[in-house]
């Protein structure tokens, strides 16, 4: 069955939320999104088969992330990431 394709959406305020209790890990990040998005009634599928069609939300996700970092409102040490002082200002704003 062919896959259509799905409409873009802006994760990035939802990613600065998610950095408002500290440095993630981007699994750990994408891990806590998904659990935000499912308790609004969104169910993004989970593909580990690589005879799947690609992680649609997992790509964006890690659009938007780089996003962020050119922006400067996160900041990556190693395989964490954090919020920088802009970012926190854009997390406030986002709540």
């Amino acid at each position: 069955m062919p896959y259509r394709k799905r409409e873009k959406h802006d994760n990035q305020p939802m990613i600065l939320i998610s950095l408002l209790d500290g440095p993630r890990t981007l699994p750990e990040i994408e891990h806590q999104f998904r659990g935000f998005i499912q308790r609004l009634g969104f169910f993004p599928p989970l593909n580990d088969d690589r005879s799947d069609p690609p992680d649609h939300f997992a790509l964006e996700l890690r659009e938007d992330m780089g996003r962020l970092l050119e922006l400067g409102w996160i900041a990556r040490q190693g395989e964490l990431y954090a919020l920088t002082e802009a970012g926190q200002a854009q997390a406030d704003k986002a709540l």
